[in-house]
C-alpha cells in the first residue's frame, strides 16, 4: 500500500473508491500483508467512518492480535491505542451533538 497515495487521497474519495477496494483485503490478510495493513491503518482509521472502523479496522487488528508473528501482534497493540483515542473522540462527539438535539427540542 503506498502510504503517500492515500494520504493525498480526501476522506469523501478514499471512503467511496478506495476503502470499497481495501475491504475484500482488509478481511482475509494475513502475514506481511496484514502487517502492512496493520502498520498503516492510522491512515485508514483517519480517512473512514465511525462505523467503518468497527466493522472492518476492529476485526482486522482482532486477527492481528491472535497472529503468531509477534511484530503482527505488537504492531496491532500500538495502533490499538491510537484507535481507541480515536473512538473515544468520537463518541464524545456523539454525545455533544445528543445533547444538543435535546436541548433544541426542550
Amino acid at each position: 500500500m503506498k502510504s503517500h497515495v492515500i494520504l493525498n487521497l480526501g476522506k469523501t474519495d478514499f471512503e467511496l473508491v478506495t476503502f470499497p477496494a481495501l475491504v475484500p483485503v482488509i478481511s482475509t490478510a494475513v502475514g506481511e500483508t496484514l502487517l502492512l495493513l496493520v502498520k498503516h491503518s492510522d491512515l485508514i482509521i483517519n480517512k473512514t467512518t465511525f462505523e467503518h472502523r468497527v466493522s472492518h479496522v476492529i476485526p482486522m487488528l482482532v486477527r492481528a492480535y491472535d497472529d503468531g508473528d509477534p511484530r503482527i501482534q505488537e504492531e496491532a497493540l500500538r495502533k490499538s491505542l491510537f484507535l481507541a483515542k480515536q473512538l473515544d473522540m468520537q463518541l464524545l462527539q456523539f454525545m455533544r451533538k445528543s445533547s444538543d438535539e435535546a436541548k433544541d427540542t426542550l
